[in-house]
C-alpha cells in the first residue's frame, strides 16, 4: 500500500513478512467420504507442508468452512462434491473463487496445521480448524487480492488474521495506520477529514512517543490528502511537547471530581518543552517518583526522626533503604540523618562514600 515511500522509515521498524491466518468451524457429525480424515480418530492435528498435494486439503477445508458458516442445517453430512455445488451456487463469487483463495494460500504457504477435536460438552461436537503461517513477501498483490472486500468467503468465515514477528506496540501501530488509510480511501470525496484516535500511544513505548507527531506528519502526507485534522487523546507529556498549547484542551478534575477545560494561559508553554519538566508539572504528576518509593521513604525518615528504640533487623531494613535511592541528594541527607542517631564507624562511612563516588561516576559518564 505504500511501495513508493521507504516503509521502514515511517513505521520505524521493518514491517512483518508473513501473517497467521486462523479458520475456525464445526459440525455435530463428523467429516467423512474426504481425505480429511481417513480414520475414526477425530482427535487429530495433521501438519500442512507447501506443496501442490496440498491444494485438495486446502479447497475441502474452504469448502467445507463456508458450508458451516452458512448455517447450514443437516441431519448428515452430504458428500464433499454436494458440499462444493452447493457453494458454488449459494455464493456466485464476484472476487476470488473458493479454489482460487486455496491457490493463493498454498501458494504463500510457509506451514500450517489442519486438527479437529471432539467435544461431548452438552452434545456431540466436532471442531475443525486452519491455521497457517502465509508470506506476505512472496508475493504482495495476491495478498491483497486475498484480503479484499471483494472476497464473499472473507466477509462469511471471518478468519483471524494476525501480523507475526512483531512486538505488541509494532502491531498496534501498523493496524492503527493501516485503518486510517483504509477509512480515508472509503471517505476520500469528502472535502475534509476528521481523524479521532483515543490514545494511539498507548501501547508504544515511550521512545516512540517521541517520534509519534512525526511519524502521523509523514503518513499523512504520503496519503496526499488535503484537509486533514488529526485530533488525539493522550496522558503522555511526550506527545504534548511537540504541541503548542493552544494547540491542546487540557482536561482537569474539580472539587467534586468533574471532568473541566482548563484554559491555555492557564499551562506552561508546551512545545519543546523539557519532557522532565512536563512530567513534573503539577497537570501530569504529583511528586517525583513512585507512591511506594515514597511511602518507603517516609518510613525511615520517620524512623530517624523518632525517638522510639530501633533494634538492629530495624536498622538494617533502614540502611538498606537509603543504599537503594537513586535521588543523590535524597539519599545524602538520609545517610546523615542516619549517621547521627546511630553514628556512623568509620568502615559504614568509607562504604557509603565509595558507593557515592561510584554512583556519580556512572553519572558523569552517561552525561558525556
Amino acid at each position: 500500500r505504500f511501495r513508493s515511500c521507504n516503509i521502514n522509515s515511517l513505521l520505524g521498524f521493518k514491517p512483518p513478512k508473513e501473517i497467521t491466518l486462523t479458520i475456525s468451524f464445526n459440525f455435530k457429525q463428523p467429516i467423512t467420504r474426504t481425505n480429511i480424515s481417513d480414520s475414526n480418530n477425530y482427535d487429530y492435528y495433521y501438519p500442512i507442508l507447501p506443496n501442490k498435494k496440498n491444494n485438495n486439503l486446502l479447497e475441502q477445508i474452504i469448502y467445507y468452512s463456508l458450508y458451516s458458516h452458512l448455517g447450514t442445517k443437516e441431519e448428515s453430512l452430504p458428500k464433499y462434491s454436494q458440499v462444493k455445488n452447493q457453494i458454488d451456487y449459494e455464493i456466485n463469487e464476484k472476487g476470488c473463487s473458493p479454489i482460487e483463495i486455496c491457490r493463493i494460500l498454498n501458494n504463500g504457504l510457509v506451514r500450517g496445521t489442519f486438527y479437529c477435536t471432539k467435544t461431548t460438552t452438552d452434545e456431540v461436537s466436532y471442531n475443525y480448524g486452519l491455521s497457517i503461517i502465509y508470506s506476505i513477501e512472496s508475493n504482495p498483490t495476491e495478498f491483497e487480492k486475498l484480503l479484499s472486500e471483494k472476497n464473499h468467503w472473507l466477509k462469511i468465515i471471518s478468519p483471524i488474521i494476525e501480523w507475526r514477528n512483531l512486538s505488541d506496540g509494532e502491531a498496534a501501530f501498523f493496524s492503527l495506520i493501516s485503518r486510517i488509510r483504509d477509512v480515508l480511501e472509503k471517505w476520500k470525496a469528502f472535502p475534509i477529514h476528521y481523524i479521532i484516535l483515543d490514545e494511539p500511544d498507548a501501547r508504544l513505548h515511550p521512545e516512540w512517543h517521541q517520534n509519534l507527531i512525526t511519524r502521523f506528519k509523514h503518513f499523512l502526507e504520503l496519503l496526499r490528502y488535503d484537509n486533514i485534522a488529526l485530533i488525539l487523546t493522550t496522558h503522555s507529556p511526550i506527545l504534548v511537547s511537540d504541541l503548542p498549547r493552544e494547540n491542546i484542551i487540557f482536561l482537569d478534575k474539580d472539587a467534586e471530581g468533574k471532568s473541566v477545560v482548563k484554559a491555555p494561559q492557564d499551562m506552561d508553554r508546551t512545545f519543546g518543552a523539557n519532557i522532565h519538566s512536563l512530567y513534573r508539572s503539577s497537570f501530569f504528576m504529583n511528586g517525583v517518583m513512585g507512591k511506594f518509593a515514597e511511602e518507603k521513604i517516609q518510613e525511615v525518615l520517620d524512623c530517624l526522626n523518632g525517638t522510639d528504640q530501633v533494634d538492629e533487623v530495624k536498622k538494617k531494613k533502614v540502611r538498606f533503604i537509603i543504599d537503594q535511592i537513586g535521588e543523590p541528594l535524597i539519599r545524602e541527607m538520609l545517610l546523615k540523618k542516619y549517621d547521627m542517631k546511630f553514628h556512623f564507624s568509620v568502615e559504614d562511612r568509607i562504604e557509603a562514600l565509595e558507593k557515592e563516588i561510584v554512583a556519580l561516576k556512572a553519572k558523569r559518564d552517561d552525561t558525556n
